[in-house]
């Protein structure tokens, strides 16, 4: 992870997670056609935690493609299932342009 990156992705944790101390770790898993995805480790109040990251490649349009759904999507559709009983990833945050990550 270049500095620029791990800069900017510290500031946007620290913005979006209350509690949040420090960056630990950040692990590219993947980086597939059309999006990657993160292992995060940080350390907040209550100690060690783990947070995933999934973005669209940088040099990217972030349109999906043909059998793809946007990111944002991804989010709700999440959110929905955690809403009705579905066991899966809490969503924290769902990137915005001007967050530069």
């Amino acid at each position: 992870m270049n500095e620029a990156f791990h800069n900017t992705l510290t500031a946007l944790l620290a913005r979006e997670i209350s509690d949040f101390k420090t960056l630990e770790r950040c692990e590219q898993l993947s980086a597939g056609a059309s999006q990657e995805t993160w292992r995060i480790e940080v350390t907040n109040d209550d100690g060690p935690a783990l947070l995933a990251l999934r973005r669209a490649q940088p040099k990217l349009a972030q349109d999906a493609g043909v059998g793809q759904i946007p990111l944002e999507m991804e989010a709700t559709l999440f959110q929905l299932a955690s809403d009705n009983g579905i066991p899966g990833p809490q969503v924290r945050y769902v990137l915005q342009p001007g967050d530069d990550v």
